[in-house]
């Protein structure tokens, strides 16, 4: 989760990562909070109630999709006519040690149901300070309550959850939670020549080396029958066709369907599918070298979800960083979250 958020596993992160993070002006999300130590914050009282800030915001994103809180990020500053806080410039750190022993503790005595899946990792600035960043996964036994009361994550904020929103986690319906990513391993370039009539020319095309992989993220509950629906507009894939992988247009070869690609889908042990791209280069010189890749997959039980990629075919990386040819990307989006982002209502969805 936390490199879907901040672009690098919580393994990997230090203070000079941070520090070049918060170069830029950062917002909070539903998924991302940021909470700073300021001077007016320095005395017991005050440090309770920040710690307890924190703890509140771990409940919200238990009840709600996850998340990752960064507890000594800059100072917050209101910008815009919204008066949305912005976070940019120096760490603002956290000026005691906490043994994550004695925050776990702290968090299980009034959080219940006992929460699990939280990641703690300190980060030891200078001068006994320190950055905390907690990462927390969706929980499996939601709702939660932090001293006596329920939190969400909505609109960036941590936020007392109303009774239909707690009502609603009590009769969910229940369902693997499968996400799905590609990863770029390789990009190269190869000349042919392409016979027309008696004459020969040659003809340039870069290929495009592809992992796709779908993960079950649910523990106690299998996923049965995968399939998927691999798009890229401008490319075609070179895949072998077989009954369970299908082009739509066996001609154009940019749309191939998965077909119930794996009868069972066990936490832990993902899909995983190798695919080639070829792409001709005089095509997407047109282009300026930005082409599209929409990858949707669904399982018996869980709903569709697409993952979008935008990809600059022509731009020099190094071999071993080739997810820096990504321009943007979107992934795990339900259909739903892909109405709402492109202004969909139901009445213009049926249309």
């Amino acid at each position: 989760m936390t490199e879907n958020i901040l672009g690098r596993r919580m393994e990997d992160i230090d203070i000079a990562f941070l520090t070049a993070f918060f170069k830029e002006e950062r917002i909070e999300s539903d998924t991302l909070e940021l909470k700073s130590f300021g001077e007016h914050e320095k005395d017991a009282k005050d440090f309770k109630s920040k710690q307890n800030d924190v703890l509140k915001a771990i409940c919200a994103f238990l009840n709600s999709s996850g998340g990752v809180i960064i507890w000594g990020a800059p100072i917050g500053k209101m910008k815009g006519s919204d008066k949305s806080k912005v976070f940019k410039g120096d760490l603002s750190p956290v000026d005691r040690e906490i043994e994550k022993d004695s925050f776990i503790s702290s968090l299980s005595d009034k959080t219940i149901p006992l929460p699990n899946n939280i990641k703690f990792w300190p980060l030891k600035i200078a001068d006994g300070k320190f950055v905390y960043v907690i990462e927390v996964m969706e929980s499996l036994t939601k709702p939660h309550q932090f001293d006596n009361r329920y939190y969400m994550r909505l609109d960036g904020q941590t936020r007392t959850a109303p009774h239909h929103y707690i009502e609603a986690l009590f009769k969910q319906v229940r369902f693997p939670r499968i996400e799905g990513f590609i990863k770029i391993n390789k990009r190269s370039e190869h000349i042919t020549n392409r016979l027309i009539g008696n004459n020969s020319s040659p003809v340039s095309y870069i290929y495009l080396n592809l992992t796709l992989t779908i993960w079950n993220f649910s523990p106690f509950q299998n996923e049965e029958n995968i399939s998927f629906v691999l798009r890229c507009r401008d490319g075609a894939i070179q895949v072998q066709p077989t009954p369970n992988y299908v082009f739509e247009n066996r001609v154009t070869k940019n749309v191939l369907r998965g077909n119930e690609v794996a009868p069972i889908l066990y936490f832990g042990s993902p899909y995983s599918k190798d695919i080639k791209i070829r792409y001709s280069k005089d095509l997407i010189t047109g282009i300026n070298g930005i082409v599209d890749i929409e990858f949707v997959f669904c399982g018996k039980l869980s709903p569709q979800k697409f993952s979008f990629y935008k990809l600059d075919l022509f731009k020099q990386v190094e071999e071993h960083k080739m997810n820096e040819l990504l321009v943007e990307y979107r992934e795990n989006k339900s259909h739903y979250e892909v109405q709402l982002e492109q202004g969909q209502n139901r009445e213009s969805f049926l249309k």
